[in-house]
Parts: structure tokens; sequence; C-alpha cells
């Protein structure tokens, strides 16, 4: 199960004296992916404090993740702030990747949301699996159903409301862009109803 195999990758990292950040863009992958990490850093007694970067895309992504960051302060009487990194006006393949040369020099560990692509989606992002140690993909190996079955099982129910999937719309999600048909099918695969609206 992605629970077991996730946290066994996770464990280790959270619970050395490395720094550890996260890369978190206000999507479903890197929200559950936080949110995992601060549950076990609770569940554990661990002393580890976070770091949240973040690339500032030209969509209202800024808004999401600032409710997210505040849910999960609340939530885990944590401080956690985001940093803004990279190049918003660079093509999306590069966004990160600018924001990856700042970020790297800050944190030991980086930790991304990356996921697999839906065999039967085609058109999907690429994202390749990163060669350095440095950069963390714990989700590399599953697909969005995995992660939503992951969310659901840990009890983070909430992301499905607090997130933004739409590629095209900063308002309701257009259902239309891969992203918004990926997430459809990872909802139905998992036979669970999606309450979020972007």
């Amino acid at each position: 199960m992605i629970y077991d195999q996730v946290r066994q990758q996770l464990l280790p990292i959270l619970s050395g004296d490395k720094s550890v950040g996260v890369f978190a863009s206000g999507g479903f992958d890197s929200t559950t992916l936080l949110y995992f990490c601060l549950l076990l850093i609770q569940e554990q007694a661990l002393e580890k404090k976070l770091r949240i970067f973040m690339v500032p895309r030209r969509d209202d992504c800024i808004t999401h993740n600032t409710m997210v960051m505040e849910w999960m302060n609340q939530k885990f009487n944590s401080d956690l702030s985001i940093t803004l990194v990279g190049n918003p006006d660079l093509h999306h393949s590069q966004q990160v990747l600018s924001g990856l040369k700042e970020a790297q020099h800050a944190c030991d560990y980086l930790l991304f949301g990356d996921n697999a692509n839906p065999p039967h989606l085609p058109g999907g992002p690429d994202n390749p699996r990163s060669p350095v140690e440095q950069f963390v993909q714990p989700f590399f190996d599953f697909t969005k159903k995995d992660i939503v079955e992951l969310a659901y099982y840990i009890g983070f129910g909430e992301v499905a409301n607090m997130t933004q999937t739409c590629a095209t719309s900063t308002k309701i999600r257009c259902r239309a862009c891969w992203q918004c048909q990926e997430r459809a099918w990872a909802f139905a695969a998992n036979g669970i109803s999606d309450t979020g609206t972007m």
C-alpha cells in the first residue's frame, strides 16, 4: 500500500538531523505530502521544522497555498511560512527548475509531490525521476488515484476543498484540462465524491 512505502521513505529523512524543505504548489499532491510529513513529525514527536518553497505561478496558487499553510499551522500548532522561489514568467516546465536553483542551497533535502501519469490519460506532465539524492519524490511511482487513497486513509479529506487543480481557471474547475481530468479519474477510481471546486 502507498501508506507503508511512502512512510518508509519519509521517516529516515524526517528523523535525521538534516534540514528538510517541501515544494508546495497549492495542489492536491504536494499538500497531501506536506500533511503526511507533519503527521509523521507529530506522531513520532520529532524535532523537525520544515521549510516550504513555492514558485508563484500566474494563477491563484498563492491564495490556495496560503490557505493551506494557515490550516496546517492551526492543525499542527506549527509556524509554516512560504518562501517564494523561481521565475513565474518561464514556461511551466522550467518554473520549478528555476526555483530549485534557489532552494537547493537552503535545505539538505527537498521533497516533491511528483507522481506518475495515469496510463489511459495521455498528454500529462513529464516529471523525470531526479538522480540527485537531495531531491526526494516519494509519490513518483504512484498515480493520483493512490494519492487520493492515501489522503483519505490518513484522515485528510479536507485536502479536496483546499487545493487548486485546474490549469485554466482561477475561479472554478473547468473539468476539461488534463489536470481536471486526472483528478476526476482519481476520485472516481476510489469511489469518493470530490467536494472541491478548484
